[in-house]
């Protein structure tokens, strides 16, 4: 943190995402606002973590190093095209319940 802010969240970080992603990134203050905890709407909460843990122990180490070094290779080697189907796919089904459900909390 900087100044009590949180890393993702400084003037830094802000600029250099509008400089590198005008008016294209998603986030607190950002052009377009994105609830931070929204599991219904994250794809990263509901998809990417829970695939990436099951591929990081699927090698099953035994230290923190190998650890951290598995959890790098696996978030280093996503295949682009993956992340593109499987994000967007989900993401639109899951907005699609959320407006069916009107809002309201859902179980998916």
């Amino acid at each position: 943190m900087h100044d009590g802010a949180p890393s993702h969240y400084t003037c830094i970080v802000r600029n250099w995402l509008d400089n590198n992603f005008p008016s294209k990134w998603i986030g607190r203050r950002g052009p377009t606002s994105w609830p931070p905890r929204s599991t219904d709407l994250t794809p990263c909460d509901f998809f990417l973590w829970g695939w990436a843990k099951e591929e990081v122990y699927k090698t099953n180490p035994k230290t923190l190093t190998e650890l951290e070094a598995q959890i790098c290779t696996v978030l280093n080697n996503i295949p682009e095209e993956f992340l593109k189907n499987y994000s967007t796919n989900n993401v639109q089904v899951r907005l699609q319940k959320c407006i069916d459900n009107e809002g309201a909390y859902v179980e998916i």
